[in-house]
């Protein structure tokens, strides 16, 4: 730091404060960046960072915009997890005139991060209701392919009645049932 505020004509006495996260070495009395800095500037007062408390704060999110960032990151997940799935997302978000062709991962180390994910899936929500949708649809023709091959439907639908049939199904195949 030193070096940086001589290279740039800048003078240790103009300091009057600073803020830092709370972590030992940014904010500690004896050995951190705050010590390192008092020894030069005694006066100067340390703060803790307004953002880095909010980060703090939103960590404690009321449940139901908990719940919406989960499913959030889950969608994200599904597409940008799945290479396949992030081209033909791309794709798709460049044939529909999208401002963008990616949804953004959300990282816990960077929480500023949710902001953004959350601001791109809002800006990209029509395309990712048409990804998701034919997705779903495709899901249910994979289902509806397989499911006359089953040999062991095949018995259960002779052995039980119509209902019954369809409750087991919906189990093993709940696009289907």
């Amino acid at each position: 730091m030193d070096s940086y505020l001589k290279e740039h004509g800048l003078k240790w006495e103009n300091c009057v404060g600073f803020c830092s996260d709370g972590a030992q070495t940014m904010a500690g009395s004896r050995n951190g960046l705050q010590a390192l800095i008092k020894r030069v500037v005694p006066d100067a007062h340390w703060t803790h960072s307004v953002i880095h408390r909010e980060a703090l704060a939103s960590r404690q999110l009321s449940p139901e915009l908990n719940e919406v960032l989960t499913e959030v990151v889950s969608v994200v997940n599904f597409i940008k997890t799945r290479p396949l799935k992030a081209q033909l997302f791309s794709a798709l978000c460049e044939e529909m005139g999208a401002d963008h062709t990616s949804v953004l991962f959300h990282s816990e180390a960077r929480w500023l991060s949710r902001g953004k994910v959350l601001s791109r899936v809002f800006e990209l929500r029509a395309e990712i209701r048409m990804f998701l949708e034919e997705e779903r649809m495709s899901a249910e023709e994979d289902q509806f392919i397989e499911m006359p091959s089953d040999s062991t439907l095949r018995l259960r639908f002779k052995a039980q009645t119509l209902s019954e049939f369809w409750f087991e199904v919906e189990k093993e195949y709940p696009l289907i049932g």
